[in-house]
């Protein structure tokens, strides 16, 4: 979330100077800035969901990689592979 209002602070100021000087004045209205932020803050939130995801997709399959790894070392060194835990 905070990319996405750095985002739209930074390019919310550039078309405030931009759109509100010259022949263009009052363009990017008071109004327009608040949705403008407000839909970065969207943007940022729902990128760093989908990182998120990726990111804990990626642990599971590299915590099952470790699991099918040492099962087949169990089945390799010839011990039975599913031992009874007390």
């Amino acid at each position: 979330m905070l990319k996405g209002t750095l985002v739209a602070l930074v390019s919310g100021y550039y078309f405030s100077y931009r759109y509100n000087h010259g022949q263009n004045t009052r363009f990017f209205k008071t109004p327009y800035k608040i949705w403008y932020l407000v839909l970065w803050n969207v943007v940022g939130l729902t990128f760093e969901t989908d990182i998120a995801k990726i990111n804990i997709s990626r642990q599971a399959a590299i915590d099952d990689e470790i699991e099918r790894s040492a099962w087949i070392n169990d089945i390799q060194s010839n011990e039975a592979p599913y031992k009874k835990r007390n």
